[in-house]
């Protein structure tokens, strides 16, 4: 085992097309988006001991539709608390769990009017170690 840079926001991608196949996930908007999108953003974070990078991820989730948008955003939420998933390796990397910070709440975004966006956060708990 040894240390190394967990790249976080690249596991938290690969963890939702795991969870919730199908749906469409980056760290950007697209220029030609297909909906639902999701938009996953790395906004801080802290390393709580010598092993675990706490990464505070924003998840942005834009449909043409409000319903859509919240549907998507819910079915993230639950399959993140679940956590079924803890303890899989990505990268070489543990996944070590989900803090939610808040819930999923549309959040109005001023440069896309036509499109609905359902926005919450919460840390990504990874280990810093690797076996690779």
């Amino acid at each position: 085992m040894r240390e190394a840079d967990p790249q976080a926001q690249k596991a938290f991608i690969d963890l939702l097309h795991r969870i919730c196949g199908g749906i469409r996930v980056s760290t950007r908007y697209p220029r030609q988006p297909k909906f639902p999108h999701v938009v996953v953003t790395r906004v801080g974070g802290a390393t709580p001991n010598r092993i675990t990078d706490a990464a505070t991820m924003s998840v942005q989730v834009y449909a043409e539709t409000e319903y859509e948008a919240e549907q998507v955003a819910g079915l993230i939420r639950q399959a993140l608390r679940d956590e079924s998933w803890k303890g899989m390796r990505l990268s070489g990397h543990r996944l070590r769990g989900w803090r939610e910070y808040a819930a999923p709440q549309r959040f109005l975004d001023p440069d896309r009017e036509n499109l609905v966006r359902f926005q919450y956060s919460g840390q990504l708990l990874i280990s810093l170690l690797t076996n690779q």
